[in-house]
């Protein structure tokens, strides 16, 4: 009977015992909650796979955790994020575009990739777009008899006017009438290239005679190499520019020309021309002239632009030494 009871007194300690060990929570170092796992213990800011944090890869803590384990200096291993950056197709430190790319000079990355300017490039081509005679052929044009303003056309286009353009010649009364051609921009090969002077520039005399015809200088031919890949974004374009005099001459219209046609969108600056050479900025990094662009469509001999003066006066004379087009663009990735 006394050996029975011990039994139970000792089977009852070891219940007590156990249930006492079973209900009070388990404490580790200095009193704070253990997340170690079987697996091991996890360092500051993350866990070992199978602990208490979350499972293989670990949660971002004063630098994140590698899979299985937080490396020893707070950084990663295995692609995981380390302060302020990480690996392959995450964030540089100071952060990065939207997309992943990153920023080219000259603008931002919205959406990914790089955005590009151009340097600025003269045209290798200029002409009238009413008459595309030669300047020799245009002068004769005033030796021609008329007895109405009819009579001037077919000798006008003839010679390569236009007849848009031939039609607003006049009859000019004299001892003998003479035709009176509409006025056309001459030496146009003075637009190439910049000189900075009058003499050396592409020339037209402007006349209200001739009503609303304003004859257009048309330089293209631009050689630019926009990447296929390519997003246009913008156009800008600076024309050199002058006029024969004070108040002489001031923009009609600036346009810009696609696959061969002029546009409708036109850009003009209020004032008038100086007399010396002088740039004047049209255009910009966003602006489109109210067309939609591929590169093929910039990269074609047939993309520039035409240019048209009014006369601020009755008469004078405007003068054009260079235009220059820039395009930005943006490419859907940057090189390294």
């Amino acid at each position: 009977m006394g050996r029975r009871n011990l039994i139970l007194d000792y089977r009852l300690l070891s219940w007590l015992v156990w249930a006492a060990l079973a209900t009070s929570p388990a404490c580790g170092p200095s009193g704070e909650d253990d997340t170690s796992s079987s697996g091991g213990d996890a360092s500051v800011g993350g866990s070992a796979s199978g602990g208490d944090g979350p499972g293989a890869g670990g949660a971002p803590g004063g630098g994140g955790s590698a899979a299985g384990g937080a490396s020893p200096d707070g950084g990663t291993s295995n692609g995981a994020a380390s302060s302020g950056g990480a690996e392959s197709g995450g964030a540089d430190s100071g952060g990065a575009p939207s997309g992943g790319g990153r920023v080219g000079t000259g603008g931002d990355g919205a959406g990914g990739g790089c955005v590009e300017s151009t340097e600025p490039r003269a045209p290798g081509r200029a002409r009238s777009h009413g008459f595309s005679g030669t300047d020799s052929d245009y002068s004769k044009l005033y030796d021609d008899p008329c007895s109405v303003p009819s009579d001037c056309v077919a000798p006008c286009v003839e010679r390569g006017g236009t007849t848009e353009f031939c039609s607003t010649s006049i009859c000019q009364e004299s001892d003998t009438d003479y035709c009176l051609p509409p006025t056309k921009w001459r030496g146009v090969d003075g637009a190439l290239s910049e000189s900075g002077t009058i003499e050396s520039s592409a020339v037209t005399s402007l006349s209200l005679s001739n009503g609303n015809d304003h004859d257009r200088l048309i330089v293209d031919d631009f050689g630019f190499a926009i990447p296929d890949d390519a997003t246009i974004l913008g156009i800008s374009a600076t024309i050199h520019r002058a006029a024969g005099g004070p108040q002489e001459a001031s923009d009609h219209a600036v346009r810009i020309i696609k696959n061969g046609a002029i546009g409708e969108t036109k850009r003009e600056k209020q004032g008038y021309w100086p007399t010396t050479v002088t740039p004047e900025d049209y255009g910009g990094e966003t602006d489109l002239w109210g067309e939609t662009w591929t590169p093929a469509d910039i990269n074609a001999e047939s993309f520039g632009l035409a240019i048209a003066a009014l006369p601020a006066k009755g008469a004078g004379r405007a003068y054009v030494d260079v235009a220059y087009l820039r395009v930005h663009y943006q490419l859907p990735s940057c090189d390294e």
